[in-house]
């Protein structure tokens, strides 16, 4: 179907969610820009608006389709449009294997009634391009939540993950709103290095060490957090006490996502 045009919050295009989704064209060319967006999200470039009411299921949004011919990147915000709270900022970005473009992409953890502003836009200055914005119903990873943090040692093997298919988590106790997973780790009395960097990881990666209740993250102690340690990749040290469990949050800066590989081990 074609994109009816959402020239700002106001007048943002309903999109309506099927079963299995939805697939929605539309084109920067009528678009401009407009003051909500850089109150949502700081960032005061041309997009277009569309929203959706959430379901509680999860959702993922993409730009990635053989129609895109911009670099893209999509932004989600909730509340009113004099007033909007950020959800995902604007720079979630990565490569679209259908075209040579960046796109965008976030999955969306939607709660029954609330509605989802969703912006589109170009990474520069773009003023014309065409997109279709890709939604599709998402499975979450098993440690898309703090609760469902995975066991890791220190041994020095590389565990792989991404924070591509993963949600934000939200709290005020973490560094941003990007995509995260979870793992846990049971100290042993000694210092201990968690690192995100080598050629396994594939985006601007943020690292934190948590202490506390696995269920209840919002109200855990950080104990340190890293941005760049090793070029855009990410490595905290710390003294891990003996039988204390800490949780081990990977997502990235300023919204990116990626692939990645985290190796805990003794320095």
């Amino acid at each position: 179907s074609d994109w009816p045009e959402g020239e700002h919050c106001s007048s943002a295009s309903m999109i309506e969610l099927g079963t299995n989704g939805s697939s929605i064209l539309g084109s920067l060319t009528h678009s401009f820009r407009d003051p909500y967006l850089n109150a949502s999200c700081s960032y005061d470039i041309q997009g277009v608006w569309s929203s959706l009411i959430g379901t509680g299921d999860d959702y993922v949004l993409s730009t990635c389709s053989s129609a895109l011919n911009f670099n893209s990147a999509i932004s989600v915000s909730i509340r009113a449009c004099d007033s909007l709270e950020c959800l995902v900022p604007w720079s979630s970005q990565y490569d679209c294997p259908e075209n040579p473009y960046t796109a965008g992409r976030t999955v969306l953890r939607t709660e029954i009634g609330v509605e989802y502003f969703v912006v589109i836009g170009g990474t520069t200055d773009t003023r014309e391009g065409d997109v279709s914005l890709e939604i599709s119903i998402f499975e979450p990873l098993p440690n898309d939540e703090c609760a469902g943090a995975i066991d890791v040692q220190a041994n020095n093997e590389t565990v792989y993950g991404t924070t591509m298919d993963a949600t934000p988590s939200t709290s005020d106790s973490f560094a941003d709103s990007s995509p995260d997973v979870w793992y846990s780790f049971i100290g042993s009395g000694t210092n201990t290095a968690a690192s995100l960097c080598g050629e396994e990881t594939t985006f601007d990666t943020y690292i934190e060490i948590f202490q506390g209740d696995g269920e209840v993250c919002d109200q855990a102690m950080l104990v340190t957090d890293n941005d760049d340690f090793c070029g855009r990749a990410s490595e905290v040290h710390w003294f891990a006490e003996s039988g204390v469990t800490y949780y081990i949050r990977v997502s990235g800066f300023d919204g990116a996502a990626g692939q990645f590989g985290l190796t805990l081990r003794y320095p």
